[in-house]
């Protein structure tokens, strides 16, 4: 039923939207990923040589990223997470599926059938760069986002000092005569890493700029605090839930 449902709003954002959401396998960390930036949901090859329906729970909990994106919450709020793994509980309930293979999923499981208030402070340690307002009230979050800003943007500007020191090195070198082959070399070595941790430093400042924008307007956080309760009260039912299964993890 949850996984069905969640197929269902995923079909309507995507035809909302006119295109599909791209899915493809890969090496992750977990088993599952969904990058905010690219937007492409990427599940571990592993699920290739698994039963399909072990990956349904993993699928449901990263479609629920995708969904999340478009409703104008904090990029690094710690709800989102809360909110998937209650459906990624919920789905493996409802498919009567036994203990989680992966062992950090089987932790998280584990840990969730004890006390729910305790579950909830390991995660937030295990989230360490997610925020949100189950622990945190709605200024600290802001001071938060606003001190990631200043730290990209001194990231932004140590990346520009040293791109425009190592440029000039380069042009020397062009200068003296150095072989194509030398000067290719000394690019890919010198200016393409710097080029790439600036290329970073400005996405996480405008994911921190547009994130900052959302905790400071009141109609969008209260948006938020809505969502934040709605989250909470997920968690409640689902731990409850648990609690009434007779599911062993």
């Amino acid at each position: 039923r949850t996984a069905r449902r969640v197929l269902r709003r995923v079909a309507a954002l995507a035809a909302g939207r006119g295109r599909p959401v791209p899915v493809e396998l890969g090496r992750t960390r977990l088993g599952g990923e969904f990058d905010y930036d690219t937007e492409v949901l990427r599940l571990s090859r592993s699920h290739q040589r698994a039963d399909p329906v072990d990956a349904v729970p993993v699928l449901v909990h990263e479609l629920l990223h995708v969904l999340q994106k478009e409703r104008g919450l904090p990029s690094d709020a710690f709800e989102m997470e809360l909110e998937a793994y209650m459906h990624d509980f919920r789905v493996g309930l409802e498919l009567g599926l036994g203990p989680a293979t992966r062992p950090w999923d089987r932790q998280v499981e584990r840990r969730f059938r004890g006390d729910l208030g305790r579950f909830l402070d390991w995660l937030l340690k295990e989230y360490a760069d997610n925020r949100g307002l189950v622990r945190m009230a709605p200024e600290e979050y802001a001071r938060r986002v606003e001190a990631d800003a200043a730290a990209a943007r001194r990231r932004i500007a140590r990346a520009e000092a040293e791109l425009a020191e190592r440029g000039a090195a380069l042009e020397r070198l062009r200068g003296e005569g150095a072989p194509a082959g030398a000067l290719s070399a000394f690019a890919a070595a010198e200016l393409a890493p710097r080029l790439e941790r600036a290329r970073g430093a400005r996405v996480a400042l405008a994911w921190a700029e547009r994130d900052l924008a959302l905790l400071r307007d009141p109609g969008s956080l209260r948006r938020y605090r809505a969502y934040s309760r709605r989250v909470m009260a997920l968690v409640r039912r689902t731990h409850a839930a648990y609690a009434r299964s007779s599911r062993r993890i």
